[in-house]
């Protein structure tokens, strides 16, 4: 394995050591929010990626009235044995409140461990946030850990860890990392495409509820 791509794992490895030992104490906030994703990924002949979501998203029942629903598609080509970049859109809905589009640039890197029949996934992204009504751009930063148990099989377990925080929140949302997402879900193989469907655990922590912010920003710059 290449020195970039041993220090790569090893930024993978530690961070998720980091964020699952750090990141419930320490935000010391109750669990926010149920969310249901649904998940599509199929690779083409040409090594084109493509990825479609759809996100449920309510802060008591998931079935029940939506907080908030969200559609998301991002492409992406291969740029060496283990990355992956891909760009973006999505737009979600807040029934009765506001609408809002997005950007995404992200990088996915990605292993396979044989004798433990374990796939290691590590997204970093950039998201560019555009609320209805407000002028600002709210950029978002986000590094996602998955790990897919049973990688051989067509069907597996999945489960994630995601850090997610904002350069400047300006007057909507705290700056540094504000929100920690766990989801556990199950994954399905069909030739080329690969289905996920998780259930997730948001917690948030808002420009009103919480102005303590020292922590989360030394888990961010740790984590790189």
């Amino acid at each position: 394995m290449p020195v970039t791509n041993k220090l790569y794992f090893l930024n993978v490895t530690l961070f998720l050591g980091l964020v699952l030992a750090t990141s419930s104490p320490a935000l010391a906030l109750t669990k926010d929010e149920d969310w249901l994703i649904i998940q599509g990924q199929h690779k083409f002949e040409d090594q084109t990626h493509l990825i479609i979501e759809y996100v449920r998203r309510n802060r008591d029942n998931v079935i029940a009235e939506s907080y908030l629903d969200l559609g998301r598609f991002s492409v992406g080509k291969p740029i060496s044995e283990h990355l992956t970049a891909y760009l973006g859109a999505a737009y979600s809905s807040f029934p009765g409140v506001t609408h809002e589009n997005r950007l995404h640039q992200w990088l996915i890197g990605n292993w396979h461990i044989e004798k433990w029949d374990l796939k290691i996934f590590n997204r970093t992204a950039l998201e560019e946030r555009f609320f209805f009504q407000d002028p600002t751009t709210y950029l978002r930063l986000r590094n996602k850990i998955q790990l897919n148990f049973f990688s051989s099989y067509d069907l597996g377990l999945s489960l994630y860890d995601e850090a997610l925080g904002y350069l400047n929140g300006h007057d909507k949302f705290p700056a540094g990392i504000n929100e920690n997402r766990f989801g556990i879900g199950l994954r399905a193989n069909l030739a080329s495409s690969q289905f996920f469907i998780f259930f997730t655990q948001a917690t948030l922590d808002t420009i009103k509820a919480h102005t303590d912010y020292t922590w989360t920003q030394f888990l961010w710059i740790a984590s790189f």
